[in-house]
C-alpha cells in the first residue's frame, strides 16, 4: 500500500472524531453566546432595577421631610390660632402630597424621566421656582437661607417643561449646595435673569464644599461623587438627574465651582411667547 493511501486512509479513520470535535466546539461556542448574551441580558436588568430604587427613594426623602416639618408648623400655628401661616402649611403640605402622588405613579411606570412620559406645558417659571424655594425654606429653615432674586418683568414670561421634572431639577441644585456644606451660615442664591428676548438664565450659587476640577466632568455620571464628599452619606443620584432632565429639556447647563468658596449652576431655558 502506497504512503499516499495509507494517509488516506488514517484520515478517513478519524474523520468522525474531526467532525465530532468540530460540531462540538460550535456547540460550545454556541451555548457560549447564548449564556453570555443572557448574562447581559440579566445585568441590564438588575442595574435598572436598582437605579429604579435608589431613585424612588432618594426622591421620595425630600417631600417626605418637608410634610414632616409643615406638619409640625400647622400644628404649632393652630395652638398659636396664627391661621395665616396655618394655610401656608396646608399648602405646602397639599404640594408635596401632590409630588408623592406623582412618584408612585412614576414608580408604577417604571420610566423615569423618559421623553416619551414628560408632560410638557407652558408654565410661569417664577412662580414654580416661588414654589419650590418656599417648600426648601420650611425644609431648611433653622439650618439655612435660600433665596430668589429676579427682575419684575421675568414673573411674567413662561417656559415650556414638565412640571415634576422641573420640580425635582431646582430642588436637587439646592439640596446639593445645602447637603454638602459645613459653613456655619448656609445659604443658596437662586437667580434668575433675562439673557435675551428667547432665553432665560437660571443660576443656583451656593457656600458648600465646591467641587474639584477633576471630578466636574464625572460629577453628572450615575453614582459618581466628588472625592471630598465620599465620606458623607448620599448615592451620588442627585446631580444624575439633574443631567438627565436638562437633556430631556434640551437646555443648557453649565457648572462653575470653586474649593471652599462654593459652586454655581447656570441653566439657559427658551422663553415661551
Amino acid at each position: 500500500m502506497s504512503k499516499h493511501n495509507q494517509v488516506k486512509n488514517i484520515l478517513l479513520a478519524i474523520a468522525p472524531f474531526l467532525l465530532l470535535s468540530c460540531s462540538s466546539i460550535i456547540v460550545i461556542v454556541f451555548l457560549f453566546f447564548i449564556t453570555m448574551r443572557n448574562w447581559i441580558r440579566q445585568k441590564k436588568l438588575n442595574e435598572i432595577s436598582a437605579d429604579f430604587f435608589n431613585h424612588v427613594t432618594h426622591e421620595f426623602k425630600t417631600p417626605l421631610t418637608t410634610i414632616q416639618v409643615s406638619a409640625k408648623n400647622l400644628k404649632a400655628d393652630l395652638e398659636d390660632k396664627k391661621w395665616t401661616g396655618g394655610f401656608r402649611s396646608v399648602e405646602v403640605i397639599n404640594r408635596q402630597v401632590q409630588r408623592l402622588d406623582k412618584l408612585v405613579n412614576q414608580a408604577l411606570e417604571v420610566s423615569s424621566f423618559d421623553p416619551q412620559t414628560a408632560q410638557f406645558d407652558k408654565h410661569f417659571l417664577i412662580t414654580d421656582l416661588y414654589d419650590i424655594i418656599l417648600d426648601s425654606q420650611i425644609k431648611w429653615k433653622k439650618e439655612a437661607t435660600i433665596t430668589l432674586f429676579f427682575d419684575d418683568h421675568i414673573a411674567e414670561l413662561c417656559a415650556y417643561y414638565d412640571h415634576f421634572m422641573f420640580t425635582t431639577l431646582i430642588t436637587n441644585l439646592i439640596e446639593n449646595g445645602l447637603k454638602y456644606n459645613v459653613s456655619n451660615e448656609k445659604n443658596v442664591r437662586v437667580q434668575v435673569v433675562q439673557l435675551s428676548t428667547k432665553l432665560l438664565e437660571i443660576e443656583i450659587r451656593d457656600n458648600g464644599y465646591g467641587i474639584e476640577k477633576r471630578d466636574q466632568k464625572r460629577i453628572f455620571n450615575k453614582f459618581q461623587r466628588g472625592d471630598q464628599l465620599r465620606s458623607m452619606t448620599g448615592l451620588g443620584l442627585g446631580l444624575y438627574f439633574v443631567h438627565k432632565i436638562v437633556k430631556v429639556h434640551k437646555w443648557k447647563l453649565d457648572l462653575d465651582s470653586t474649593i471652599d468658596v462654593g459652586t454655581i449652576f447656570r441653566i439657559t431655558i427658551p422663553i415661551i411667547k
